[in-house]
This record gives C-alpha cells, structure tokens and sequence, in this order.
C-alpha cells in the first residue's frame, strides 16, 4: 500500500494513519496532510505511523470501528454484496533498501497491458455503497480467490463481475442464503448468448455501483490502474 492509506478511509477504505476531524486540506500532489494546527505532516511520517498501526494489528480494529460509527449514525450494511477489485499501480523501479522491489507487490496483465503494484478486493454494500471488507494482494491473485473474505456471511444476495463465476459452492460455504448474481459467460466460439447477455445488463445496474466506489479511489485519492 502506498502512503496515500492515511486519509483513504474518508470512503471506508484500507487503514487510517491520520484522524480525520484534524486534517483541513490535503495536497495529493507528494501527499501532504495539513493537520488543524496549521502544520504540513511529511508523507514520510505517514508512512512510519502506519507501520506502526500494522506493527500492532490496529488496522481492522480500526476499520471496525469506523463501521460502527457509520452503523450508530443510521448507515448500515444491509443483506446485498457486491464484490469487485482494482489494481493499485506502483512504479516498478526498486528503490528500497534492499535495491529491490516489494515483494508484497507483483506483475499482471490487464487487457493487452501489464502492471505492477498490488490488487485492493472489497465487499460493498449494494444500498449504502459502504465497503464492509477490503482485503490487500498482489496484483497477480485472482479475484474469485478472495470472494470468501469479501462476504460478511448474512448476504441474499451477491453481484459480481464474469471473475466471479463459477463460485456457486464457495457462497453456499461461506453465505449460504445468497442468491448468486454474478455475471456469466455469453460469447462462446464467437456465438453470443443474447438472453444471458440481457441478464448481465440487468445485473450490472446494481453491479456497477462498485464503480462509484472506486471512482472516489481513483479521482479523489489517486490509486491508480
């Protein structure tokens, strides 16, 4: 993960490194936090505080609690998942201390491009858009590998993207009244499948609320693809 973690859980995402009621601005440029005392916080400091918070396990806690808080103010995870991932670019060039790159970060390609970096996978709410799970890999893992960390377990039902197919017996495990509303396959050996081509147009207008969510990842924190 990159520094940019310190104010990402504005959107309930990743690992608080920075409360948010004392940041006033931030400059997303080098990541600078201006905290309410007026005094600019170093992306370096962020980064060792967030090791800190990983050194003692403190992430989830605190993500927990967020989610709490988010649940005392009326915002509540309901029984709809929608489940998704996206690739946080990094630049490839080794530049620790060691002269070589994170070995917690891999290659992948996407499309007919390839990319190195980490992949973030998360579990949201199909109604509030809340993220209720968001598990860290490398850019490598697929998608459907995550999907039972992904699910809080109460679901009806659960959306997911063609990576997802095939995972009927891992939702009856791990949430076992969800429907399974994942997109299938619908071209095969050129033909198309028009009626489940049709189904998967349906799916995606719950489906393709995840890209709100990674919209405000994207344009307003800069994790990049």
């Amino acid at each position: 993960m990159s520094c940019r973690d310190a104010y990402a859980y504005g959107c309930g995402f990743v690992t608080v490194t920075l409360p948010m009621r004392y940041c006033d601005a931030i400059q997303m440029g080098d990541f600078q936090v201006a905290t309410a005392g007026g005094v600019w916080v170093a992306a370096g400091a962020i980064l060792k505080f967030r090791h800190l918070l990983e050194k003692h396990h403190l992430g989830k806690k605190l993500f927990q609690k967020v989610r709490r808080h988010l649940e005392s103010q009326g915002v509540k995870v309901t029984n709809g998942t929608i489940v998704d991932a996206t690739i946080i670019n990094a630049p490839p060039s080794p530049k620790n201390k060691d002269k070589a790159r994170d070995p917690d970060m891999h290659q992948t390609k996407k499309g007919n491009q390839w990319f190195f970096g980490m992949k973030a996978h998360i579990g949201v709410d199909s109604k509030t858009k809340v993220i209720h799970a968001v598990v860290a890999t490398a850019a490598n893992v697929p998608d459907a590998t995550i999907l039972p960390d992904l699910l809080h377990g109460e679901e009806t039902r659960v959306w997911g993207d063609s990576a997802y197919q095939g995972q009927t017996d891992v939702l009856r495990q791990y949430a076992p009244k969800a429907r399974d509303l994942t997109h299938r396959r619908y071209r095969y050996k050129g033909v198309v499948n028009e009626v489940e081509q049709a189904r998967n147009r349906i799916k995606s207008q719950i489906r393709s609320r995840v890209e709100h969510v990674f919209g405000v990842l994207k344009g307003v924190f800069q994790f990049t693809c």
